[in-house]
């Protein structure tokens, strides 16, 4: 089953202001987590998109069995 997934962009990173604090953890550390924040969420909305096809496909079947079970108690 092949999947698509749509990214959104993300929000231009706002420049560090004179007078904001720092929060204690280097650049580079924090772009790295962000990247793997950014690779979690794309794997979940990959698997969200194949749980919902599987689940159409689940109710589809359903609905088709339901049919069956309808015809062949009417005989």
């Amino acid at each position: 089953m092949t999947t698509t997934t749509t990214r959104m962009p993300l929000p231009a990173p706002a420049p560090p202001r004179a007078d904001a604090p720092s929060c204690g953890l280097p650049a580079d550390q924090v772009h790295q987590w962000l990247e793997h924040v950014q690779d979690d969420l794309r794997r979940v909305r990959a698997r969200l998109e194949y749980l919902r096809a599987e689940q159409a496909r689940l109710e589809n079947q359903q609905h088709l069995l339901a049919e069956l079970l309808a015809a062949s108690s009417a005989v």
